[in-house]
């Protein structure tokens, strides 16, 4: 199943390499990583020469305001015509699990499911130390019982 992982982002380029680490550490790399630049022309250059290679779009921004809904559409435009058939949406400041392609994979392909979104658990973590978030030690933080991540 050809996986496309769309991400808006406007600015916030620590937190949109931190993202594309977990991309390129998980179990099963997308198809396509659509990165949606909400008047970012710099955010290219974060993901140049990276693993998964990412497609930069271009979205407007109007009146100073960031429509996330419009650059989601435009990605998944992006993503279908290169043959997508599973979207995958995350936000920039979201880590993906290293699962978690596999899993939405899998779980996609479930005839009954087929049609339905799906939706992930999702884990907050704790402000960064001066130094950032060290990738191998996210799983730690994802254990809050108020928000527990999936298994």
């Amino acid at each position: 199943m050809r996986t496309a992982v769309i991400t808006p982002a406007a600015g916030r380029h620590r937190h949109l390499t931190l993202q594309h680490l977990g991309l390129a550490a998980g179990t099963h790399a997308p198809d396509q990583y659509v990165v949606v630049a909400m008047d970012d022309p710099d955010l290219g250059a974060v993901l140049t020469g990276r693993e998964p290679v990412a497609t930069v779009v271009h979205g407007p921004v109007g009146n100073g305001n960031l429509p996330l809904a419009r650059a989601r559409n435009l990605g998944a435009a992006r993503a279908v015509e290169g043959g997508a058939e599973l979207l995958v949406f995350l936000d920039v400041d979201c880590v993906p699990g290293e699962q978690l392609l596999e899993r939405y994979q899998r779980v996609a392909l479930d005839a009954e499911r087929r049609r339905s979104p799906l939706c992930g658990t999702v884990s907050y973590l704790p402000p960064p130390g001066p130094y950032g978030y060290r990738l191998a030690e996210l799983p730690a933080f994802c254990r809050a019982p108020q928000r527990p991540a999936g298994t």
